[in-house]
């Protein structure tokens, strides 16, 4: 688990009812943003249709502006460094999203795009001192920032093929607060799975039918990326980049992926076969395999499985003092299992119920077959607390700016959230708890939104620490710690003021 790198972009959770609240089906075991691309069946008739004789389609022009103010409780206490985590946070947001058909409704282009302005104040400049207003305190994530989220080309020239180029968030599998299968978009923020709309280049081929389809992906990397669009993709030119920074490796950067859907005796099942080399970690040349099914049960009740299959680890694993001293290295994370032939499955199963209030109810348990043991995690805080560093790793290439990044360290999790939409007609409340199992750690996020007017909503989020029960935890220094000990505040509130056009 590591707090977001910016921790500034804060969601709209009626998107969650919105997306869910539609009668039950089959379908509906894979309801989300990205709906389209989960259950192809359905998308193949607006994209695909013949063309009928109609006049040109006028141009789709949306979006919204949205306010948010925050204020963090910074945790001086903990391994974790803060003094480049403001108390008070500001964030401006400015999004439009487009889609202009071109000629008819099987060929349009498509644009998601934010302009961010952000602000921080308040630091504890030493990590431990009183809050300070630090004006000389500048920090890069606090610029202002351009974040296509979505930029592409469709083209659908027959009912069964379906041809996309550009930036795209494909979600594969059937998790609804985690996809172990999708390596191709940033990860969902489980608090608010629908916040994610951001995706990665790719070129797509789509064979849609009515009860299967097969699919093929291509995907190569962002390399360096200047205001939101690349100009190095897939390998590193031979010079160094404007900052000086000397290419990193003379490889290929790249995932192909190729997925079959079908819909067999009202069950969604997906296969994926999935080769990477150094997309977005160290595996090179690695094959991995997806697989996920959803049914819906007695008309509300829904279960679903999702899992990644794979040999080896690109997770990052912990070497102490001792450790490096045997091996003549500085302590700090390293690839220890990159090349293992052991097996480290991910994987995901839930349920989920929709009430006739259409309120909702989501219990998911993930397992990460190479997340960190007892012993693992002991030293992955030792190391933290002498290094002054985590095992965060840098955002997805091209992702909105997040206020939460499920980046789990242990192997056992449970994820409950529930929603209710429709309170005196226009009052939303919801709550999500991510809870770990080995130490009984979490993260509880209860917020509640007000639709004041069709086109403007205010809504309240917290963001509540759980620090465990002392099952599980590990002593660093004088302190006993969970997991969830690590986020670096106490407590952080919200206020978020948004309004659609």
């Amino acid at each position: 688990m590591t707090w977001g790198d910016d921790m500034r972009h804060w969601p709209f959770p009626l998107a969650v009812a919105a997306a869910l609240s539609a009668p039950a089906s089959p379908a509906r075991a894979q309801a989300t943003l990205d709906e389209l691309d989960r259950a192809p069946r359905a998308a193949a008739q607006p994209d695909t249709a013949a063309d009928p004789a109609e006049g040109k389609t006028p141009p789709e022009i949306n979006g919204y502006t949205a306010n948010r103010l925050s204020f963090t409780g910074v945790d001086r206490a903990g391994p974790v460094p803060t003094q480049d985590l403001p108390a008070l946070q500001e964030q401006l947001e400015l999004n439009l999203q487009l889609r202009v058909y071109l000629g008819s409704k099987r060929y349009f282009a498509y644009a998601d795009a934010s302009l961010f302005y952000q602000g921080g104040w308040l630091f504890r400049t030493d990590g431990a001192g009183p809050l300070t207003a630090s004006p000389g305190h500048d920090l890069a994530a606090l610029d202002p920032l351009f974040a296509p989220s979505e930029l592409y080309l469709s083209a659908s020239p027959r009912p069964w093929l379906n041809v996309l180029i550009g930036k795209k968030r494909i979600t594969w599998g059937s998790g609804f607060a985690f996809n172990p299968t999708d390596l191709l978009s940033p990860a969902k923020d489980p608090t608010d799975p629908n916040l994610q709309r951001a995706g990665n280049w790719v070129a797509r081929v789509e064979l849609p039918f009515e009860n299967f389809s097969v699919t093929g992906v291509f995907a190569p990397e962002a390399l360096y990326t200047r205001a939101g669009i690349p100009y190095a993709v897939l390998r590193y030119p031979s010079y160094p980049a404007a900052d000086g920074t000397e290419p990193r490796d003379h490889a290929s950067h790249y995932l192909a992926a190729a997925r079959c859907y079908a819909l067999l005796h009202d069950t969604d099942l997906n296969v994926t076969y999935l080769l990477s080399n150094h997309y977005q970690d160290e595996f090179a040349n690695k094959s991995r395999f997806g697989v996920s099914a959803a049914r819906y049960f007695f008309t509300d009740y829904e279960l679903h499985v999702e899992a990644l299959l794979s040999l080896g680890s690109a997770r990052s694993f912990p070497c102490t003092a001792a450790c490096a001293a045997g091996a003549g290295a500085s302590p700090g994370f390293a690839l220890t299992k990159l090349h293992s032939t052991s097996f480290y499955p991910r994987l995901i199963l839930g349920t989920r119920r929709q009430f006739s209030d259409d309120s909702l109810l989501s219990l998911e348990y993930y397992f990460q077959g190479d997340g960190y043991g007892d012993r693992e995690f002991a030293d992955a805080v030792q190391v933290m607390s002498t290094t002054a560093t985590s095992t965060a790793g840098g955002g997805t290439s091209g992702a909105l700016p997040q206020r939460f990044r499920f980046d789990p360290l242990r192997r056992h999790y449970l994820i409950v959230s529930y929603n209710k939409p429709r309170i005196f007609d226009d009052w939303t409340a919801s709550a999500v708890l991510i809870g770990g199992l080995r130490d009984l750690s979490g993260l509880l996020s209860p917020s509640v939104s007000w639709s004041t007017r069709e086109w403007l909503t205010l809504s309240m989020y917290g963001y509540l620490p759980i620090h465990g029960l002392g099952v599980g935890e590990v002593t660093a220094g004088d302190r006993s710690l969970s997991e969830y000990a690590l986020t670096p505040f106490d407590y952080r509130v919200l206020f978020e003021a948004r309004a659609f056009f």
